[in-house]
């Protein structure tokens, strides 16, 4: 499986995936070694899409990895004092991942879901929490969204279903999904 951390399938996607950059960087290969990710694939985010690596290798098109010190009214200087006169200024800001609940979700011993994910989302699956018991979830952490997400939510609707070992469905006695008698 592709997002099993270390896995055959996903050090085969990530070779596969830093030679198609590679490929699509031909023109300007100094790129790559700025543009490569360090996570594995599937991980964060999808490969650039089609037209994206080839846009950055165009003759008018100069990709500088160096910290901007100022922007002037027709252009930038960036920390090695260098003045460049531009037309238009592009920001990869990244990707913000510090997204919280607007309402408070408890598991085990009060620990609080927006603590437990401050620095890192994580999940089982995209769809369990370790100590969240009763929280069922589609799409979360690290989900493949790329593939859309009506398939992924009936398939996480599936594995729900069918991987809860529960004797007693009656709504009444039911109080805990956790295997822990203790909760």
């Amino acid at each position: 499986m592709v997002t099993m951390r270390g896995s055959h399938a996903q050090q085969g996607a990530r070779k596969d995936f830093t030679q198609s950059m590679h490929n699509r960087l031909s023109k300007k290969p100094n790129i790559a070694d700025h543009l490569l990710p360090e996570f594995p694939p599937l991980c964060k985010r999808l490969t650039p899409g089609p037209g994206y690596l080839e846009a950055l290798t165009a003759e008018n098109v100069s990709v500088i990895p160096k910290s901007i010190a100022k922007v002037t009214s027709n252009g930038i200087v960036d920390v090695d004092s260098t003045h460049r006169e531009v037309g238009a200024i592009v920001c990869a800001t990244g990707f913000d991942t510090s997204f919280q609940n607007r309402f408070p979700i408890y598991g085990l011993n009060g620990t609080a879901l927006k603590e437990r994910w401050r620095d890192r989302p994580s999940s089982y699956l995209s769809m369990t929490v370790d100590g969240f018991p009763n929280l069922f979830m589609s799409l979360g952490p690290n989900s493949a969204v790329g593939t859309g997400n009506l398939p992924h939510a009936h398939r996480t609707c599936l594995y729900l279903h069918w991987s809860m070992p529960l004797e007693d469905t009656n709504p009444e006695h039911l109080h805990n999904c956790t295997q822990d008698p203790r909760c």
